[in-house]
């Protein structure tokens, strides 16, 4: 089987697991016993597996194939997980770690007997392992199940991979101060400053509005309003992860994170480079090549912020901002289900992993029953 890019669909998590899945369902029905299937019919899957656009397609052909070859002890975790994960649990493939599949693996097996539990650990194990040995970026998923309760217990005392008030007034510090020049240039380079106003601008939608990565870089113009009545920067999402439509809101011209001078910049400089990107004039956001934002383009200019500021975390990706917004928001407000609307998550129990982060509720919680 040929290797593949780790993220085939960079503006589209859902997508990229999705294609991960049907490759994974391809590998499974060649490697499992299949003496008994019917060879038209293992040809008529592989069309259609190519063909499938969903999830709920995908998990149709594999029901249909199990009679057949034994996939399913296989198939079924893994893409139940994967489907959780393209609710908006991340925006990157590489933001799957330890604890975000210890998460879905005890929130999945709750209720299931010691032997299933065992079933669905073994194929996210088996999974990771395809998954490592078949992307073409040899991108290793170094995530240790064997020893699920001892890693489980473990998380409990790890610190959550969101920045802290103080970070946060570090990191915008930084991204502000920043020289932005043009790859390839060296260090007295000049500066350029469609760079700097376009990377400070798509970084605060992420870090003051939640978004993820492929909802910025799908963003046009005109899903911008400024409501002056509100003073708020009205962000229009149009295209989700869950084709969910949402307005994420943003303070315009008062207040600690407002945005108005951050886009009067970008868009002053927006203005000056798109005569040289006439097929870019809809969208927001384009970089210097012409070309819509991108997951990678982003993690790494994320990774040298992060790194100028000296903060240090676990989770490196884009995801820590969204992270560190819903942790900051829910902080503020203690409304998980306005927290849920304002992210986008289909399910509650998705928005309901940062409510955890709120020490104090949890204090006067159990003082409560004391």
């Amino acid at each position: 089987m040929a290797k593949s890019p780790l993220t085939p669909y960079p503006e589209s998590i859902y997508d990229t697991l999705l294609f991960w899945l049907k490759k994974y369902l391809k590998f499974k029905i060649m490697t499992l016993s299949n003496e008994k299937a019917n060879e038209k019919d293992l040809q008529r899957a592989f069309l259609e597996i190519e063909k499938a656009k969903t999830f709920d397609e995908i998990d149709s052909i594999a029901r249909e194939l199990k009679k057949q070859v034994p996939i399913y002890t296989y198939y079924y975790p893994v893409s139940k997980f994967l489907q959780w994960l393209s609710l908006g649990v991340i925006d990157d493939i590489k933001d799957i770690d330890l604890e975000t599949t210890l998460e879905w693996l005890t929130q999945a097996t709750s209720s299931k007997s010691g032997a299933t539990k065992i079933n669905y650990k073994n194929a996210l194990i088996n999974f990771f392992e395809f998954l490592s040995k078949n992307n073409a970026d040899k991108y290793n998923f170094d995530i240790d199940l064997k020893s699920w309760q001892k890693n489980l217990a473990n998380l409990t005392t790890k610190k959550p991979d969101y920045l802290s008030e103080e970070e946060i007034e570090k990191f915008l510090n930084t991204l502000n101060s920043f020289k932005f020049v043009k790859a390839g240039n060296k260090e007295k380079a000049k500066e350029d400053t469609f760079l700097k106003a376009l990377y400070i601008l798509a970084i605060k939608f992420a870090l003051l509005g939640g978004l993820r990565i492929s909802e910025i870089a799908n963003l046009t113009l005109d899903d911008l309003h400024i409501n002056k009545d509100l003073d708020v920067l009205e962000i229009y999402i149009r295209k989700s992860k869950n084709n969910k439509y949402r307005i994420v809101t943003i303070p315009y011209s008062e207040g600690k994170f407002a945005i108005k001078k951050d886009l009067d910049f970008y868009l002053e400089e927006r203005q000056n480079k798109i005569s040289e990107c006439p097929d870019m004039k809809k969208q927001l956001f384009f970089t210097n090549f012409c070309k819509k934002l991108s997951s990678p383009t982003l993690e790494r200019v994320l990774s040298r912020l992060l790194k100028e500021a000296g903060i240090i975390t676990d989770k490196k990706g884009m995801h820590l901002l969204r992270h560190t917004h819903a942790s900051f928001f829910y902080k503020k407000t203690q409304d998980p289900v306005l927290l849920k609307e304002r992210l986008g998550h289909s399910d509650i129990r998705t928005t309901m992993k940062y409510t955890h982060l709120d020490e104090e509720k949890i204090k006067k919680s159990a003082d409560a029953m004391r």
